[in-house]
């Protein structure tokens, strides 16, 4: 009994040791192609007025659809209100401001999944 569980854990640190070095190697050419790109410089181009529109969405708690209840509303609230009412005003948000670019920011969760994991 005590080597499967002296196993599973030896399975667990090698799942997260993959995952890091994963991480690293997402990053690794990221770095590389910047440094390639400051020596290159660039000018940031703007639109036929001269102003660039970001849309920034940060924070994104998506789980998995329909079936995700809100948090923090009033009770009243509740029966309609899922991950698919972010999606709605994101997309309002988007058409409305018609940006240059969005971004997306916030916590990487699939990271703390794999960290809570152990």
């Amino acid at each position: 009994m005590q080597e499967m569980a002296t196993q599973k854990n030896g399975n667990r640190q090698l799942l997260f040791a993959a995952a890091i070095l994963f991480s690293l190697c997402c990053c690794v050419p990221d770095a590389v192609w910047a440094a390639k790109q400051q020596k290159q410089q660039q000018k940031l181009r703007f639109g036929e007025n001269g102003e660039l529109k970001i849309v920034q969405v940060a924070d994104m708690h998506y789980a998995d659809g329909k079936s995700t209840p809100c948090l923090d509303v009033f009770p009243s609230q509740m029966a309609t209100c899922s991950d698919l009412n972010t999606t709605a005003f994101v997309q309002r948000i988007i058409r409305a401001e018609n940006p240059h670019l969005i971004v997306f920011t916030g916590t990487l969760h699939l990271l703390l999944l794999v960290l809570l994991w152990f």
